[in-house]
């Protein structure tokens, strides 16, 4: 089989596909950790206010508190989908 210049292009096209959809993937991966970790914190500026009241805590410094233990949480799962197991 002799190799032409239309199945170099056809092979190479779809390795750029293939590509391409592994990032579509990871790129959707990492929306869905971002989506559901920003709703964490929504959840968090809403409740916490209450939460810290009927407790007698700080609500100010337990509400930062535990937005940067979701953002952390979102770091993670986005680090841990672009790391190759």
């Amino acid at each position: 089989m002799t190799v032409t210049n239309s199945n170099t292009k056809a092979v190479l096209s779809l390795f750029q596909t293939r590509k391409v959809q592994k990032n579509v993937r990871i790129f959707q991966k990492t929306q869905t950790v971002i989506q559901s970790s920003l709703l964490l914190i929504k959840k968090e500026i809403v409740a916490i206010p209450l939460y810290a009241y009927k407790h007698h805590i700080n609500p100010d410094r337990y509400q930062a508190y535990h937005i940067v233990l979701a953002l952390q949480d979102m770091k993670k799962g986005i680090l841990a989908m672009r790391m190759p197991f």
